[in-house]
């Protein structure tokens, strides 16, 4: 935090939003965590600290501002977040102020990166930033696992610490998918081959150590797309030398063996970790069912009233009996959560938004042929689906909200981050 307040004196304005995307991507997800590391005080949390500063600073600059296309969408989700926190304020609804601060520190750290990253080089640095962040978080899940399941049980809590077990995962997973799709990009058009390569691999293994069933199956895939499209891209057009081709290969090649090899010969220290990331493929369908349920109790509810129930409202996670078993700020489908707090037309304008970097990265692939837009909406289709129909971290977990608003940074610049090199 006095860093932040040293960058606001100077001016280094870029500073504060590069320190902001390195301290949320590199810490753990969990409050009990930040209260260890003094990054919480009771109800003050430092990445909220940060993000009032940026509001401080955009409103001090606000007259040199100029609005793009996409700015005029987040000004229409801001006025609803006004608008559903004076219903959700009438409506006396518990987590009212929890909830508000989660949607407005993404609409004031979109504005305030709208403001400070004004070019290719900014957002270049960012996106390192964000890939070097991604590796100091995967070590420390490799600390923590080996630290054993009494620690993670202290982070967790009893309920939680009862469901993970020896599961190391917390929200930051989600943004791994991205994070290692960038890395291999820069592992193709850098020199440093080994530093990107090396992040690959850890990044793989805090993937396996949170024995995700969703994270790892979409990362298998997305490795499976990027090397066909690096072939593809190579035989029809040739934008990659085929030099950057072996590369590619090679490296994500030593990548799998490495995995294979570390979960196989109890590099990670335990026999079982294999087995149970199996189980979790094997295993019965009772966290589907969950789901399905809790889903189902949601949509009754919105049904009940089209127009939303406010910020705050609570959410219920139902167990197989279809009892109540925790009531929470969201469930784990962001969609049916939107819905519930802003209605119906809420959720439409945020899916317009979320779709919206879609289609401009198509536009950018088209246009200008650029490497870095195609692999970046593979992997924001995955990174999609597993943060909001699969979750509602796309709001709800602070790293995987600000890699969303990159995303949206990304496709605001006029031109390409990266253009393909023939």
């Amino acid at each position: 935090m006095t860093v932040s307040v040293l960058f606001f004196l100077n001016k280094k304005y870029i500073n504060i939003f590069y320190l902001y995307i390195g301290l949320v991507v590199t810490i753990p997800s969990n409050e009990n965590l930040k209260q260890m590391l003094f990054l919480k005080w009771g109800a003050i949390d430092t990445s909220f600290v940060i993000i009032l500063l940026m509001f401080t600073i955009f409103l001090l600059n606000v007259k040199s501002f100029k609005l793009l296309e996409l700015d005029y969408l987040m000004i229409v989700i801001f006025i609803l977040i006004i608008v559903f926190f004076i219903v959700g304020f009438n409506s006396k609804n518990v987590f009212l102020i929890t909830d508000f601060k989660f949607y407005i520190s993404m609409f004031v750290l979109y504005f305030f990166g709208r403001m400070v990253i004004t070019n290719e080089t900014k957002m270049k640095k960012s996106l390192q930033i964000m890939v070097i962040s991604s590796l100091i978080y995967s070590l420390g899940v490799i600390l923590l696992y080996f630290s054993g399941e009494r620690v993670l049980s202290v982070l967790y809590g009893d309920t939680l610490a009862n469901w993970w077990g020896s599961r190391v995962t917390f929200s930051n997973t989600s943004m791994l998918l991205v994070s290692t799709c960038i890395a291999i990009y820069l592992l193709i058009k850098t020199k440093y081959k080994f530093f990107y390569s090396t992040v690959l691999s850890i990044n793989t293994v805090a993937i396996i150590l949170s024995q995700s069933k969703t994270i790892i199956t979409f990362y298998g895939v997305l490795i499976i797309l990027i090397l066909l499209m690096n072939f593809l891209i190579v035989v029809t057009k040739g934008y990659l030398s085929i030099k950057n081709l072996k590369y590619t290969y090679i490296f994500i090649s030593l990548l799998v063996f490495f995995c294979i090899l570390s979960v196989t010969t109890n590099f990670l220290g335990d026999f079982n970790l294999l087995n149970n990331v199996v189980n979790r493929y094997t295993s019965g369908n009772d966290s589907l069912n969950v789901r399905l349920i809790t889903n189902d109790k949601a949509l009754q509810l919105i049904n009940s009233n089209f127009f939303g129930f406010g910020l705050g409202k609570e959410m219920y996670l139902y167990n197989l009996k279809g009892l109540i078993e925790l009531k929470g700020l969201f469930i784990d489908n962001f969609y049916l959560t939107v819905a519930t707090k802003f209605g119906v037309i809420g959720v439409t304008i945020f899916i317009i938004l979320i779709i919206s970097p879609i289609i401009l990265l198509i536009k950018s692939t088209y246009k200008f042929k650029s490497l870095l837009s195609i692999y970046l909406l593979v992997s924001y289709i995955l990174f999609l689906l597993t943060s909001t129909y699969m979750s509602s971290q796309l709001i709800y977990a602070e790293p995987v909200s600000a890699v969303f608003v990159l995303f949206l940074l990304f496709v605001c610049l006029d031109k390409p981050q990266f253009k393909a090199q023939r």
